[in-house]
């Protein structure tokens, strides 16, 4: 039943993938349909099969500003792709009545600066575990793959096994399974557990100490001493009403009537407390975030001040109630906190990167290495294969650029290692020798290599922009 259940998550998985991918696969007929008289230099410019390039200068919903052969022109995109301010377009004319030009192909300027914070700022918490023996196990179940694994599951060419060899899918099964547990049913989709997630966190915040508070209004957290003396001094100030309620047992009515009484009784541990805990009470009912409990104190409240007593009796029932179901919650807070955001962040960074691979055709793999962080670039280039690798130190980063040729049949490479440590640096110049031997060993030929002592991580990223994104322009479509 475990293993129907978790094919089943798969299964519901996959076909969200589908459709997403089918949402993020642009159609091929693209076009602009000018709003604006266009030049007949212009239109004669379109001869028949001619293209020519234009760069979108201005945006406002679908309507676009493109230069086009030192012409400006207003256009309305018909496409569902988002066209950007900066876009770069090729465009050849699709029909003269109204005129409209089709889109064969859109470039973007890349922001490298996200591509780089995944490999040398870390700034999120990498998802992938590197293991030096067994790396292209590790890239195959990176969790960029994931999709297609699925699409193979799905016709029977793999087993259920590879899919849960598989980064992403780890983290979508201990997800789904956590979001399980707290909903008691099955949760469909992750914008719903990202959700649900979010609502417990706010429904156990501060829950325990607006529970001890409600309990102190009630006075239910005194003992024997605190007790007698507050009746005691409820009974020298000949507040008889207080008495009866509490000999009734009447907690609201009793709470109404202190309400009442906050300079009263303030003279005892038992007021002075009371009187705290209406006040920080208060102040929560402004403050929480959730918005049932923020609604629900507010009544309380309101019910107090206008002395309504059945008001406030249906109010302290579903105050109770919320707190029962806190309680509940209150075990998968820490769960949620510890592992369910950190498994959202993986799971978003996964996706960031399967993107980048889409779109710009490089690989991206941020993991952790020895309780350090590192990443990888993997890049296919017109006529060279490139591969970047970042290990981060406390002491400073570790870096090397390998360039391969597409076209020679001798195996060759060249390398380029970066530091900004002076030890490091030493430590690499010492070890010339045996890199190159031990490349030898594994078949390669060093064409060249280089050592380089960097001032900064900031000087890092520059090599790697000039390096890897020298045109900064990705294809879209």
């Amino acid at each position: 039943m475990e293993i129907r259940r978790i094919e089943g998550v798969f299964l519901q998985h996959a076909l969200e993938t589908v459709q997403g991918l089918k949402a993020e696969n642009i159609s091929k007929q693209m076009s602009l349909k000018l709003l604006t008289t266009v030049p007949q230099a212009l239109l004669d410019a379109f001869s028949e099969g001619t293209i020519l390039e234009g760069r979108v200068v201005q945006t406002q919903g679908r309507t676009l500003r493109v230069m086009l052969n030192n012409q400006e022109l207003v256009a309305e995109n018909l496409s569902d792709l988002e066209i950007k301010e900066g876009d770069q377009l090729k465009l050849m004319l699709e029909s003269k009545n109204p005129i409209t030009l089709k889109i064969v192909s859109l470039q973007r300027r890349l922001d490298i600066e996200r591509v780089l914070q995944f490999v040398v700022d870390f700034q999120e918490e990498p998802p992938i575990n590197l293991d030096l023996q067994k790396l292209q196990a590790l890239v195959k179940n990176s969790g960029l793959f994931y999709e297609r694994k699925l699409l193979d599951f799905l016709t029977g060419k793999v087993d259920l096994k590879s899919i849960l060899e598989d980064t992403k899918a780890q983290l979508l099964s201990n997800i789904f399974n956590l979001a399980g547990q707290i909903h008691g049913g099955e949760v469909k989709d992750i914008k719903t557990i990202d959700q649900l997630f979010g609502m417990v966190l706010k429904r156990t915040e501060n829950l325990k100490e607006i529970e001890n508070l409600l309990r102190t209004l009630y006075l239910e957290n005194l003992n024997h001493w605190e007790f007698t003396q507050f009746v005691r001094l409820v009974e020298s100030i000949g507040k008889k009403e207080i008495l009866k309620a509490l000999e009734k047992g009447d907690k609201d009515a009793l709470l109404i009537l202190l309400s009442k009484e906050l300079k009263s009784i303030e003279d005892t541990p038992a007021g002075k407390s009371f009187s705290l805990a209406f006040e920080r009470l208060r102040q929560f009912s402004l403050l929480v975030r959730d918005e049932e409990l923020g609604d629900l104190l507010r009544s309380f409240f309101e019910a107090v001040e206008k002395e309504d007593i059945g008001k406030l009796r249906e109010i302290h029932r579903r105050l109770e109630n919320f707190i029962e179901e806190g309680r509940r919650l209150l075990p998968f807070r820490e769960k949620i906190e510890k592992d369910g955001l950190v498994w959202l962040q993986q799971l978003n960074t996964i996706s960031q990167m399967q993107r980048l691979m889409i779109n710009e055709g490089t690989v991206v793999l941020p993991f952790k290495w020895e309780g350090y962080k590192g990443g990888m670039l993997i890049r296919t280039q017109k006529n060279e294969y490139k591969v970047f690798i970042n290990l981060n130190y406390p002491e400073g980063f570790v870096s090397a650029i390998l360039s391969s040729p597409k076209t020679e049949k001798v195996k060759a490479v060249s390398l380029n290692l970066y530091t900004n440590n002076e030890l490091f640096y030493k430590k690499m110049e010492e070890g010339k020798a045996l890199l190159e031997s031990m490349l030898k060993e594994e078949g390669l030929q060093l064409r060249d290599l280089k050592l380089n002592l960097l001032p900064s991580s900031q000087s890092l990223k520059e090599v790697l922009k000039e390096h890897f994104y020298e045109a900064n322009l990705y294809l879209v479509v």
